[in-house]
């Protein structure tokens, strides 16, 4: 059987919050992540699962993708309320309701569904010629 491997430290000085705590979510398939905060201050200390890596470099990777990632996201923060404010003003226009006429569906559709909700109320589910299968109810409640 092979000795764990070591787990890996890493800390970020001012680092920003989100794209730190993202690029530790993205750690996790590959490692247990632990996060610390002390200040403005980051670290993650990182214990590979399986095998040894080098975690803290792929994690530097993570982080450099997480902070870009979250820095455009910010910087479009003007442009994503520009067209919310346009699609409200829109809305508003044409008195809230949608530009096309929405009835319902059609009586053969209608048909059809109804028939597919019967046959589903109908099927009791899978055959149990053994006898194993219990209902979670039923194990609550101390019975078969």
């Amino acid at each position: 059987m092979k000795a764990p491997s070591k787990p890996e430290s890493l800390t970020i000085k001012g680092a920003d919050a989100l794209a730190f705590l993202g690029a530790a979510y993205l750690s996790m398939d590959v490692a247990y992540a632990e996060v610390r905060r002390k200040g403005v201050d980051w670290t993650v200390t990182l214990l590979p699962k399986s095998g040894s890596a080098k975690l803290a470099a792929a994690f530097k990777r993570d982080y450099a993708n997480q902070l870009l990632r979250w820095s455009v996201a910010r910087a479009n923060r003007g442009i994503r309320a520009d067209v919310l404010r346009r699609a409200l003003e829109l809305c508003r226009e044409s008195g809230g309701r949608p530009a096309s006429a929405q009835g319902t569906l059609p009586p053969e559709q209608l048909g059809e569904i109804a028939r597919l909700l019967a046959e589903a109320e109908a099927d009791k589910g899978p055959k149990d010629p053994l006898g194993i299968t219990r209902y979670w109810a039923n194990l609550r409640e101390g019975g078969k």
